[in-house]
């Protein structure tokens, strides 16, 4: 064998190097590596990850009660108010998360929290008046409050905020038929029936009568939501997590037979905030809680709600207790970093080992054949048909176009039940599930991001 000297050697490699360099800057096809890459994403979305850590510490300090232009009130009008933890912590902040019976610590810490505010705010506010009360992941209540009302509540110090309710939106995007590339096909499905585990369903009208879903009819609570019908969006999003085979072509969600928990809410704040409460206090862990829903900010936004700073945090509060926290990564066409509650995941990417109970997933679709997908090569992209969001909050891309009891519909507001299918088999179930070797590879100006895709 000829010898090399170390000069050709050097050569030959710096050649090697300048070629992979012009092939990546000329967008040409390279080759997924096998190693696990992590993208940067900071060039374009470091803003968004600084504003969100800075919002909210400027919410917890109660800065945000300044955004209320308390000149332009009208006569009459519905407001939350929540106080500041140093006055009273929900129980979400002294609750002991080795504890297995967090309702019976629900029902002592409620009756206190009522107690201690409506004696603070006896003279100001008749306790009929009150709509709601929050004292589970939030300390507070919604009730008409007059003009005079409201500036007593701004002025009080310790009061953290004083806003009227946002609103949601589901994230569902227009059909887009791929069947070939079905979400079964990729990510395969497994028995879901006989475990102690349960998917929560926070959504739109999810029906409890289905007979392709295994409903736990007793846990199942609404919260003012619109008639739960098979075809709302919430029964799609339950049928791709855990229907039972049901219509023709063997259709069936990721988890067949596994028990599902329906909160049907509005896409309003209070809503949903109320819904969040009464999983937090009525699941176990290992349960994973399903969130089809979000709001745009947009970029660098100036006057972001206090209420929806609050039901980040309140999602955040289901750190430690094994439970996964699935969010639709959004159908906006844009970094998910400036939607919410999705921009969550910037959280996770900054630090894995505490926020690894929270995904973000993005819409994908399936580029290979049949053959390619049941060997585990295929090649994935993200379903810019659908207009799925993008960026650094992701950390998954689950399949979006499913055949659900309503038809054929598309969207991440089924790629996030497809998750929670998975994880609903994992051990804990905040473990990393099975991926694919190759990733769903997206750039967007200079930056390329990568996406795991699972699969049981």
């Amino acid at each position: 064998m000829n010898k090399i000297n170390l000069k050709t050697l050097l050569a030959l490699i710096a050649l090697v190097v300048t070629a992979s360099f012009v092939a990546c800057k000329d967008d040409t096809p390279i080759q997924e590596p096998e190693t696990e890459l992590d993208d940067d994403g900071l060039s374009e979305e470091q803003e968004e990850d600084e504003l969100l850590e800075q919002q909210h510490l400027d919410f917890e300090a109660g800065r945000f009660k300044s955004d209320l232009d308390t000149n332009n009130l009208n006569s009459t009008d519905t407001y939350v108010v929540l106080f500041k933890s140093s006055f009273q912590p929900p129980l979400a902040e002294t609750i002991d998360k080795s504890l297995e019976d967090r309702e019976t610590a629900s029902m002592m810490h409620e009756r206190n929290v009522k107690a201690k505010v409506n004696n603070y705010i006896a003279g100001s506010v008749r306790e009929q008046s009150i709509t709601e009360w929050f004292t589970v992941l939030s300390s507070g209540f919604e009730a008409e409050l007059t003009p005079d009302q409201v500036k007593q509540f701004y002025r009080d110090d310790n009061v953290k905020c004083i806003s009227k309710p946002p609103e949601y939106k589901s994230e569902v995007s227009p059909a887009l038929s791929m069947e070939e590339n079905s979400g079964l096909f990729v990510h395969g499905y497994k028995s879901g029936a006989g475990k102690s585990k349960r998917i929560w369903i926070v959504d739109v009208g999810p029906s409890t009568t289905h007979t392709a879903l295994n409903v736990d009819v007793a846990r199942s609570k609404s919260f003012g939501g619109p008639a739960r019908t098979s075809s709302s969006h919430g029964t799609g999003v339950a049928a791709v997590a855990a229907a039972k085979e049901y219509g023709s072509k063997g259709l069936r969600g990721i988890a067949p037979g596994a028990k599902v928990v329906c909160i049907n809410v509005r896409m309003t704040w209070t809503s949903i905030n109320k819904a969040l409460e009464y999983t937090f206090i009525h699941s176990k862990a290992g349960d994973p809680v399903n969130c089809s829903f979000g709001a745009v900010l947009g970029y660098r936004p100036k006057n972001v709600s206090p209420l929806i700073l609050e039901c980040e945090n309140n999602l955040l509060d289901f750190e430690g207790y094994n439970q996964p926290v699935v969010i639709a990564a959004g159908n906006d066409d844009m970094f998910a970093s400036q939607t919410t509650p999705a921009r969550l995941g910037m959280k996770y990417k900054k630090n894995p080992s505490k926020y690894d109970f929270i995904f973000v997933v993005a819409n994908v679709i399936a580029t290979g054949t049949p053959t390619q997908i049941k060997n585990g090569t295929t090649s994935f992209g993200l379903n810019t048909y659908a207009e799925s969001n993008y960026g650094r909050a992701i950390r998954y891309g689950c399949i979006g176009d499913w055949r659900t009891p309503k038809g054929i519909q598309t969207g991440t507001s089924f790629s996030a039940p497809a998750l929670c299918g998975i994880l609903y088999h994992q051990s804990p179930s905040t473990a990393k599930p099975k991926t694919y070797s190759k990733r769903v590879r997206h750039k967007k100006g200079k930056t390329t991001y990568y996406y795991r895709v699972p699969k049981l």
